[in-house]
């Protein structure tokens, strides 16, 4: 089980945008299982996005909003497929927090690490991310950083017409509405100019020198929120669960406090029910056998816990025999070996991959008693 990407339907919970009227049309999340065929280029639909936004007469613009790996490949694919750079908007949110190599406890280090789960960065320095976004606005993608998603604007069919952002500072912090001041002209000017009225006979109209100071001030006025007009909109935010697993993990009654918690062969409480991936964790009565080993599977690469899963599952129908270790004890964990590893093609067809090694979550005083 995997986390994804704000649905839409979280997304109209949490913002309480029009929750009776479902799933906005134009509105996706980049982790949809069929992202990939909502916008393939094979499509006769004069509808489909793909077609909408490569047409030749009123091409459409698509905002994409995230700043994770997967939002600046989407963007590559977009490109590939014949999307003209100019009509794509990258919305960058504000930082969740700040990267950290230091802790002054494990209890924050362990926060951190979560954080890291739930809003993952797109690289892991933080300079390979300047140098992207340099690269995809030079290509003529509009970057607008510091926005949070505020707010949709739908049609009277909930077809999506336009986004509303709130405007956040550098600091993490919201940006309130701020009134320019317009600076009061000099005496000497001001008579300058009523000698000038004078002399070719000019005269103000009553209150019409006040109307333009008001309009003034209104065009200095600087807004706390941007709206971005547009019928397409693919988000990229943090990872949450699935509306869907959640209800399905609570009516079949398994145990989940933020992690669906499963045996050491990935059975939870219902012998039937087996799980694995970044949404799981390992139940804490492998606490004590298993010291220095991290019990969350997001930990693990992916594909040995598949793996390990897959037999397991076996096992379970009897389609393999169980393996037999006489040195095993019940608590004990499954051991892990490959490294982790993610990877994906950037715009201008640059080829990004980092893997990291099996031993990066575990306290270093324990890390000798596994080499």
């Amino acid at each position: 089980m995997e986390l994804v990407s704000e649905g839409i339907g979280q997304l109209n919970e949490k913002y309480g945008l029009y929750p009776d009227r479902g799933y906005i049309k134009g509105v996706y999340s980049i982790d949809d299982p069929y992202i990939y065929d909502i916008f393939s280029v094979n499509q006769n639909n004069k509808e489909a996005p793909i077609t909408r936004l490569t047409r030749r007469k009123r091409p459409e613009d698509i905002v994409l909003y995230g700043r994770s790996l997967h939002v600046y490949t989407f963007i590559n694919g977009l490109i590939n497929r014949g999307v003209k750079p100019e009509r794509i908007s990258l919305v960058l949110p504000p930082k969740t927090f700040e990267k950290k190599k230091e802790f002054a406890s494990n209890q924050e280090r362990w926060d951190y690490e979560d954080m890291l789960v739930w809003d993952p960065p797109a690289f892991e320095d933080e300079k390979i991310e300047e140098k992207v976004l340099q690269i995809i606005e030079k290509l003529g993608v509009k970057v607008l950083p510091n926005l949070k998603l505020n707010a949709f604007e739908t049609d009277k069919d909930n077809t999506l017409q336009a986004v509303r952002f709130k405007r956040y500072g550098e600091n993490g912090e919201p940006i309130e509405k701020k009134v320019k001041v317009v600076e009061e002209e000099d005496e000497d000017e001001d008579s300058e100019q009523e000698k000038l009225q004078g002399e070719y006979g000019i005269e103000d109209e009553e209150g019409e020198g006040e109307e333009n100071e008001e309009e003034e001030e209104e065009e200095e006025e600087e807004s706390d929120e941007l709206e971005l007009k547009t019928r397409l909109f693919v988000t990229s935010r943090t990872n949450d669960i699935d509306l869907a697993f959640f209800f399905a993990i609570h009516e079949n009654g398994l145990v989940y406090n933020g992690r669906l918690i499963v045996k050491k062969n990935f059975q939870t409480t219902d012998p039937a029910i087996f799980a694995a991936g970044r949404l799981c964790e390992f139940s804490q009565r492998y606490k004590n056998q298993a010291i220095g080993t991290p019990l969350r599977l997001d930990k693990y690469s992916g594909r040995e816990v598949g793996q390990k899963l897959s037999r397991s599952v076996m096992e379970h129908i009897g389609l393999l025999a169980p393996e037999v270790n006489e040195n095993e004890t019940e608590e004990e964990l499954p051991v892990f070996f490959m490294p982790q590893g993610v990877g994906g093609v950037l715009p201008h067809d640059l080829f990004y991959y980092y893997i990291r090694k099996i031993e990066w979550a575990r306290p270093k005083l324990t890390v000798n008693l596994y080499s």
